[in-house]
């Protein structure tokens, strides 16, 4: 059965007033709206108010408006308590179920990537730059969707796919963007699945694309990518003891174990570490430019050396363990680090 929920209309000019200045909290805003706290600015200053509910999503329900209604989110001024106008193709429910709402802020706080998800891959993404008493809000994830949609479309007409876009902000600043897509999320039984990716760089202040690249990929190749993306198993800290094996004498290595990743031997734990490192490499083979590639070679080259001249296997594994977290820089660059560098 469905819950319809009723949203209150707000007028809105270029603005609503709503309190005397000082922090915001959840009962200075309107019936049916409250500050998404995670969308905060690191300031303080701003933040992303959604429609809010007395119900919560059970997995069974689904929230929907009323006729002539809409759910809307709105950028805010906290310390204000101004409504400073609605995010275009934002929907998000508070506690909906199967949607979620991030916003990833620049340290100044003067940018933020805003994304919609939905329970499979996203439903808008903007960027948000305040400017005073206003804002200004570029859909970045239109450009994105309509690039996938028309390589997935030259596979098959009668496919959507499901875009999962990440968003790296670099010194400039630019935004680097990188999308996997799939329609067949589930991997379904019985359902041709198609694959695409979408690289490329959005200038803010601009307010241009300066790099857009989608194309096809293989199932095969979709696979590399995730893999190496990840390169680790459940746990960051790796260890080398037999104990958990005498337990469990069929697990397979790395195993997870009372919050660490172990191994039989340093022998497994080099070899295993040497495969994730390989899947890296070749990712960033398969990403970057040639140019750009042609840098990483020769260094790898270098590295290589370096890692050989070491004795120990153990000394051999920390090594490979820190080249594998350099050469994901290279493609999925680390928020934390780059904000830090900004």
């Amino acid at each position: 059965m469905k819950k319809f929920f009723v949203k209150v209309p707000l007028p809105i000019a270029a603005a609503v007033a709503i309190g005397s200045v000082g922090l915001v909290t959840a009962a200075d805003w309107p019936e049916r709206l409250t500050l998404h706290e995670e969308s905060r600015s690191p300031d303080g200053h701003y933040g992303i108010v959604v429609t809010t509910s007395s119900h919560v999503d059970d997995g069974a329900t689904v929230l929907l408006p009323e006729e002539g209604e809409e759910f809307v989110d709105y950028f805010a001024d906290l310390q204000t308590h101004r409504l400073l106008g609605k995010i275009k193709g934002f929907e998000y429910v508070e506690h909906e179920n199967h949607a979620h709402l991030d916003a990833e802020w620049t340290p100044d706080s003067k940018l933020c990537i805003a994304t919609y998800w939905e329970r499979y891959g996203f439903a808008s993404a903007v960027v948000l730059q305040p400017k005073g008493d206003s804002f200004t809000q570029t859909d970045t994830g239109q450009h994105i969707r309509k690039a996938i949609d028309a390589i997935i479309k030259k596979q098959s007409r009668d496919v959507d796919a499901d875009v999962y876009p990440q968003f790296y902000v670099e010194p400039g600043p630019k935004i680097r963007v990188y999308a996997e897509a799939s329609n067949n999320p589930k991997q379904l039984e019985g359902t041709k699945t198609y694959y695409a990716l979408f690289q490329g760089t959005f200038d803010p202040i601009s307010k241009k694309w300066t790099a857009s690249s989608p194309r096809a990929i293989t199932a095969k190749e979709n696979e590399l990518l995730q893999s190496a993306s990840e390169a680790s198993c459940c746990f960051e800290t790796y260890a080398v003891s037999p104990d958990p094996f005498k337990e469990y004498p069929d697990a397979e290595e790395p195993f997870a174990y009372e919050e660490k990743s172990f191994f039989r031997s340093d022998e497994s734990k080099f070899k295993y570490l040497d495969e994730r490192m390989n899947d890296v490499y070749k990712a960033v083979h398969f990403l970057l430019s040639p140019a750009q590639f042609q840098k990483v070679k020769q260094g790898q080259i270098a590295w290589l050396k370096q890692r050989d001249a070491t004795k120990t296997l153990a000394e051999k594994s920390e090594l490979t363990q820190q080249r594998i977290k350099v050469l994901q820089e290279l493609a999925w660059p680390g928020k934390k680090e780059l904000k830090e560098e900004q």
